[in-house]
């Protein structure tokens, strides 16, 4: 019988069987392992690396800006998209990374290496989705740390309006923070709003962690006069110190800077303006004057 052919018919009734010559070529294990991938190919990082994060909870969106492609493009994803947000820790030559991953399967870098922390709480918090603590052996968008290092930066993740004529801006360099600091040569120590409470003392008393517990639920509106100049420069970090009086119905009558680190005359004159909008538990006894100190520092 021949080796490279078999032939072979019988009939039964209506039913004829026979086997022809396959002349197919099995397939090699490299073929059988391919992914399409050839160890050559360069991965296209930028595709997956935003250089700008716009968080806008008013419309339950995320927004991933890109300057620096050979066409500049922007992307949005509703909260209701994103189905994980994962931290892989560093590993071997890779830098710690956390990533977002979306329903269809794509994934994109939001932080790196040391500033991975605060972002990864902050998303968690804000997307209501429960922050996955991922294995080193998990699958990445960096490939090792190159000698250099890598040229791109991490991106930038802000508060905002996806809509505003900043969302499209390309965040602010090194130089053109140090420019602006030395537009900066205003100070608003002293600058206030309102009752003059510069010779104010307190009549009444008031609990302190009450008056805590009433700024920090109402700290949306002091973070959002941070968030829409720290988009502009992110080396805009420090501490504004208000002092306010509080009259006997728990409003604001008064307030005026008195100390900052900050050094933004535009967020302090907002929170000047944010802090007259609080209501406070009525006082016993009549005014108080209360100092607080408003931290910053980024994300």
């Amino acid at each position: 019988m021949n080796k490279w052919f078999l032939g072979t018919a019988a009939c039964l009734g209506f039913l004829t069987l026979q086997l022809l010559p396959v002349h197919a070529q099995m397939p090699t294990l490299s073929k059988l392992m391919d992914t399409g991938n050839s160890a050559e190919e360069e991965v296209d990082l930028s595709l997956y690396w935003p250089e700008k994060l716009i968080i806008d909870t008013s419309v339950s969106k995320v927004m991933l800006v890109w300057f620096h492609l050979e066409q500049p493009r922007h992307t949005q994803i509703a909260f209701s998209q994103i189905v994980e947000i994962r931290l892989i820790p560093a590993y071997e030559g890779h830098l710690a990374e956390l990533q977002i991953r979306l329903r269809d399967g794509r994934k994109f870098l939001v932080a790196m290496d040391k500033g991975v922390k605060d972002p990864s709480n902050l998303l968690s918090a804000i997307l209501g989705k429960t922050l996955i603590r991922g294995r080193a052996v998990d699958e990445r968008i960096l490939p090792k740390t190159p000698s250099e290092g890598f040229t791109r930066k991490p991106p930038i993740m802000v508060m905002g309006l996806i809509d505003s004529p900043e969302a499209l801006k390309p965040p602010a360099t090194k130089e053109d923070s140090e420019l602006k600091k030395q537009e900066i040569n205003v100070s608003t120590v002293g600058e206030s709003i309102g009752e003059d409470i510069s010779n104010k003392e307190s009549l009444g008393k008031v609990d302190k962690t009450d008056i805590n517990l009433v700024i920090k639920s109402e700290m949306g509106r002091f973070r959002a006069c941070y968030q829409r100049e720290y988009s502009k420069n992110t080396d805009l970090i420090g501490t504004v110190t208000l002092r306010f009086s509080i009259n006997k119905e728990g409003r604001v009558e008064g307030a005026v800077v008195s100390a900052t680190t900050l050094n933004s005359p535009a967020v302090e004159r907002c929170m000047l303006q944010q802090i007259h909008g609080v209501i406070f538990a009525p006082p016993e006894g009549g005014q108080v004057i209360i100092n607080y100190p408003f931290s910053f520092s980024g994300m």
